[in-house]
């Protein structure tokens, strides 16, 4: 009743109802979830790339820097990763090792909606840690 008795017509949006091609989902919204080399974990993705390949920066092992980086990325439908940013970060000597890694990832299998591939943006923890150097003698 409040909608009729306005001066002016109501405005609706013009792509209401329209299906985008371009729409990005969540990990969790994909019915399908992307898969890299066939594990839907992403913690697979973590201890058999991210933690095989990642160099941790000569620079921050002498300032003793570490912490924990969460990076977002998004899987393309054809596989590729492709925008790959630091979400919450430590350092940027840790940040961009972070991202270089994740950057290098092979291509993975697509999620999908509706039995179509769809893009998919997945946040990943990458820890770094130092560990120290074993002492002789007596532990404390």
């Amino acid at each position: 009743r409040t909608i009729s008795n306005v001066e002016h017509a109501p405005e609706f949006r013009s792509d209401y109802g329209t299906k985008s091609d371009d729409r990005t989902y969540s990990f969790s919204d994909c019915d399908t979830k992307p898969t890299f080399m066939g594990h839907y974990d992403p913690s697979w993705f973590i201890t058999r790339w991210v933690y095989q390949y990642l160099k941790y920066p000569e620079e921050a092992v002498r300032n003793g820097i570490q912490g924990r980086v969460e990076v977002r990325f998004t899987v393309e439908k054809d596989g590729n990763v492709d925008e790959v940013k630091v979400v919450r970060g430590v350092d940027p000597l840790l940040d961009a090792a972070a991202v270089k890694v994740v950057e290098a990832s092979p291509k993975w299998k697509p999620g999908k909606v509706s039995g179509k591939p769809v893009r998919c943006y997945i946040e990943i923890p990458i820890d770094f840690r130092l560990t120290k150097k074993a002492t002789f003698g007596i532990k404390k």
